[in-house]
Formats: C-alpha cells, sequence, structure tokens
C-alpha cells in the first residue's frame, strides 16, 4: 500500500549516527533505497555481530537440530533403499522427499503446536551418479544408473526442518564398486573426517579441525582441500567455518556439519556429518554407515 516500506524507512534512520545492515540478506532493491538514504560513512555491516550471537543455539534449538537430525535419517535410509541399477536417478529424490514429509510430519504432531508449519521438504536433491559424480552440486536427473557405478546423495538444503538446517551426505555404489581405485579414494576421504571428527571439542580454534581433516588428504597424495566444513542453523552457512584462517574457538552448543572430501579426475567421493559440540566433544546428529563394506547396495 502506498510506498510500502519507503515510508517507514526513512523516519527509522534519520537521527541514527550509524545503520548496521546484513549485506547477504537484504534484498538488492531494499539495500540500493538504504543506500541512498544512509551515506557511506553512516553505513556498517551487522553481520559480525549477528553471526556471533547465533553461533550458540539455545536449548529449544538444539532441540530442533536434533528433530532435523532424524528428518535427514529418514531421508538418507529412502535414498539408500531406492538406488538401484536400472533406476532414474530422480526416482531417489521422490523417495527421500517422502521420507523426509513423512517423519517431519509425524515430528511435528508430536511435538510442535504450530499448525502452519509445513512438514514437506524443498529443495532439490543433490545427486550425482557415474560419470557426474564429480560434479558437487548435480541436481537429481532423468539418468539412470547402472551397477557398478558410484552414486551420490547429499541432504545439504534438503534437511529443512522447521527452518533449522544440517548438513548430511554419502557415497554409494550400486552391487559392487566397478574401479576399485574409487574404494582407495573414499577410504581417504573417511579417514579425513575421522580426523576432524577426533578434534571437535570445547576449546579447539576451527581452524585447527580443518588442518587436521587437510593433513590426512595430503598425506595421502591428494591435493590441499577446501573447507572441512561449518556451522549452520536457520541459515545454510553460518559462523565458524572449519577453513584456515577462521581462529573461532569451539564452545558448547554449536552446531556444525563436517565432511571428508577427496577428488581426483574421475571420482570424488563425501561422507559428512552434522553435530552438537558438547562439554566434553560432540553428538552427533545424522548417523549413517561409512565402511566400504557397508555402502555397497
Amino acid at each position: 500500500m502506498g510506498d510500502e516500506w519507503r515510508t517507514e524507512l526513512p523516519k527509522a534512520v534519520q537521527n541514527a549516527s550509524c545503520v548496521a545492515i546484513e549485506l547477504n540478506h537484504m534484498l538488492p532493491i531494499v539495500q540500493a533505497y538504504v543506500s541512498q538514504l544512509v551515506g557511506a560513512d553512516r553505513l556498517t555491516s551487522a553481520t559480525p555481530i549477528l553471526a556471533n550471537m547465533r553461533m550458540i543455539k539455545s536449548a529449544p534449538e538444539l532441540q530442533l537440530a536434533r528433530h532435523a537430525g532424524q528428518v535427514a535419517n529418514a531421508m538418507m535410509a529412502a535414498g539408500r533403499d531406492a538406488i538401484g541399477h536400472g533406476v532414474a536417478e530422480y526416482e531417489v529424490a521422490l523417495a527421500t522427499s517422502h521420507a523426509g514429509t513423512r517423519k517431519a510430519a509425524e515430528l511435528l504432531a508430536a511435538h510442535y503446536d504450530d499448525a502452519d508449519m509445513s512438514p514437506n521438504t524443498h529443495f532439490l536433491q543433490i545427486l550425482a551418479s557415474g560419470p557426474d559424480i564429480t560434479k558437487t552440486h548435480h541436481r537429481a536427473s532423468t539418468r539412470v544408473m547402472a551397477k557398478g557405478e558410484p552414486v551420490f546423495l547429499c541432504f545439504c538444503g534438503m534437511t529443512n526442518f522447521h527452518r533449522f538446517k544440517l548438513g548430511f551426505d554419502r557415497t554409494f555404489w550400486i552391487d559392487d564398486i566397478a574401479d576399485r581405485t574409487q574404494a582407495d579414494v573414499y577410504e581417504v576421504a573417511v579417514a579425513s573426517q575421522k580426523a576432524a571428527l577426533d578434534m571437535i571439542r570445547p576449546g579447539v580454534m576451527a581452524q585447527d579441525v580443518h588442518a587436521a581433516y587437510a593433513e590426512v588428504i595430503q598425506d595421502a597424495g591428494h591435493e590441499y582441500p577446501f573447507r572441512c566444513g561449518r556451522a549452520t542453523g536457520f541459515s545454510f552457512l553460518e559462523h565458524p567455518q572449519l577453513v584456515t584462517g577462521d581462529t573461532t574457538i569451539l564452545q558448547p552448543g554449536m552446531v556444525l556439519a563436517v565432511d571428508g572430501s577427496v577428488s581426483v579426475k574421475t571420482f570424488r567421493a563425501q561422507v559428512g556429518d552434522s553435530l552438537i559440540v558438547t562439554d566434553t566433544g560432540y553428538e552427533l546428529l545424522t548417523d549413517h554407515p561409512k565402511a566400504v563394506a557397508d555402502v555397497i547396495l
């Protein structure tokens, strides 16, 4: 109606000596208008302050995280069961969405008084198989999977229960591993995640978790890797990140997604889980077998 928010914003900022905004969360049209109202010398970023406030989750938020983990586990189990020789990728996506929605609906009915919160999963399923396995964020397609092929299944974006988001991924093979060198790469990915998980506890710097992960990968002869993981919550990416240069000290109540990942020219292996940092270590939110024998379907 009328000029909508354009009527209110000038009044809100007219006497402010400093105006802080979140650049990455503000629509460009609003950001442009604010820039016209507030000189560059008075405009700053609120992101560092809010990022620190969001790092430690409250008890209700941790309950959401645990329930999101149950939704993720249901989706992974359904995806695993749907993968097979002669099956199209999109059929797996349909199975995971169905399972996640059912589990979310069950949890909403049992624990939440919120009739307006939808249980339906959303976001396109991240799934890559066969020669597409190296495509990190490939979406499920009409491609038909075949025996011996690797399949990557990721729920970053789909695990979104009551707006709380987690990371969770696994690599599988159908019936057998046609290229046995892939198993060696996969083992390094699993070992790199274990090295990172072994570092998770209060008092450890975020970059030290990444360093432990990277050491395993480099010692195996692979290139220096990208980020080992990141905090998650109501945004897909929160502070801190498990990466070189992030000196944030881990604290109880943080929710982290921790990956093990190795890429070579024709293959990419990744396993990832989400967890809560506790007083003595961590509590896993996602759980699915990752030994080679357990991921050959």
